[in-house]
């Protein structure tokens, strides 16, 4: 339950950041595309106001008698146009601007915004929306002061920025969508191996509560009911010691397996890698083991194609052949045959421990190295075994950088194949 929330909430995150991502860059690019689209204009403005000799012959023009009016002309299709203000504020060159004043009535002048470019929007006779960007500055002429302002229509620049910014806002929706359902995704995805992981922790705990609560109510019952017996002597107990330190032997063996996948699994184990002749190395691990074998009627076979030196922690690769060999020795009959062999090239070199056992079914071989797992429950507790002996022979592999496979031997049985890469 505590993982499904912690997916709703990497979704809930992801979609938010995504939200945020594309509507920071819709603005941006909204704020670069107007300012790109009025730069052009704005520097023709400064250009204008800042050239005094334009200024004043266009003032002069505009201040000489006449009527410019032409009703034929169409409405908004100017760009600049230049308006002269007295210092008390009225429009001087009314005249002049002939039908533009039926679009520039409405502007308003303010002395606070001399040398400034600012944009303007205003309605015009026809009640249109009319959109400036405009710049003001003082000058004096023949002993008088006068104001003149310079407009530039912007309405094609407007139209332009608005249909932009439909688009953009259409794509951050659609993309913003499509985002959703990539944040779904993603969630799903980055929490699969968590899920997983979860379910695994919360199996491995379930498992070794009832590996490790089954020897000690063994041990808390046989301790008890020699409590009730105070009068027995060892002898008369000697069955219910046996048991009870049969089981105490399995509980520390259980508890040294989980310390050593838990080291393992934060990198604590330390692999001291030395090089070693593996035939005299085998051939004195395999001693005891092969006298086990032949007192139950079964064959300790040992073939090795190398005589090169190898790398491996031997420590490790002990641990790693004895629980081979205690699995090959528990599922081999009378007759039956367990075989080590180390094969050799130049890039890699192969350990193969197999029997001719009573094997293990394919739809097994795959989970044969979680923990905890057991093909025959049944079987391996009265063998004695936890169902962490594989667990710990693959963190070994993999300590070494290896890998390791359970496959069906052509032979009958077990065949366990490890590869090393060549040091």
């Amino acid at each position: 339950m505590q993982a499904h929330r912690q997916q709703r909430s990497l979704f809930i995150r992801n979609m938010i950041a995504f939200g945020l991502l594309f509507l920071v860059l819709g603005v941006i690019i909204s704020q670069i595309l107007q300012q790109s689209l009025y730069k052009d204009v704005d520097e023709k403005l400064q250009l204008a106001i800042t050239n005094e000799h334009f200024i004043r012959s266009e003032v002069q023009r505009n201040l000489s008698e006449g009527d410019f009016r032409n009703l034929n002309n169409p409405p908004n299709s100017f760009q600049t146009e230049l308006m002269v203000w007295s210092a008390k504020g009225k429009l001087l060159n009314e005249q002049q601007l002939g039908n533009r004043y039926d679009d520039l009535k409405n502007i308003t002048f303010n002395k606070t915004d001399s040398d400034q470019i600012n944009s303007i929007q205003v309605k015009n006779s026809y009640d249109q929306q009319m959109s400036f960007r405009s710049v003001i500055k003082k000058i004096k002429l023949d002993g008088t002061t006068y104001y003149i302002q310079l407009v530039s229509n912007t309405n094609q620049l407007e139209n332009t920025v608005q249909f932009f910014q439909k688009v953009i806002i259409s794509c951050m929706i659609v993309f913003w969508l499509i985002s959703i359902v990539l944040s779904y995704y993603l969630a799903r995805k980055n929490m699969a191996p968590i899920m997983v992981a979860w379910q695994k922790q919360q199996e491995f705990v379930e498992n070794s509560s009832h590996e490790l609560r089954t020897p000690l109510s063994i041990v808390q019952t046989k301790l008890e009911k020699l409590l009730t017996t105070p009068n027995h002597t060892i002898l008369d107990e000697a069955e219910s010691i046996a048991l009870a330190l049969s089981e105490t032997r399995r509980l520390r063996r259980l508890t040294s397996d989980l310390l050593m996948l838990a080291r393992a699994d934060n990198n604590e184990v330390h692999v001291n890698m030395t090089s070693t002749a593996i035939a005299p190395y085998l051939e004195k691990l395999c001693e005891p083991y092969s006298e086990i074998a032949a007192s139950q009627g079964k064959k300790f076979v040992l073939k090795i194609e190398t005589t090169k030196q190898l790398h491996f922690d031997q420590t490790l690769m002990t641990q790693l052949l004895i629980i081979l060999f205690d699995n090959a020795l528990k599922y081999t009959r009378e007759g039956d045959e367990i075989t080590i062999s180390v094969t050799d090239t130049a890039k890699q070199w192969t350990l193969t421990v197999s029997d001719t056992g009573i094997g293990i079914a394919p739809e097994h071989a795959e989970r044969l190295f979680e923990r905890f797992y057991r093909e025959d429950k049944a079987r391996q507790r009265e063998s004695g075994g936890h169902g962490l002996g594989l667990a710990i022979a693959q963190s070994i592999v993999t300590l070494h950088q290896g890998t390791i496979k359970a496959v069906a031997n052509p032979s009958g049985g077990t065949c366990f194949m490890m590869i090393f890469a060549r040091k």
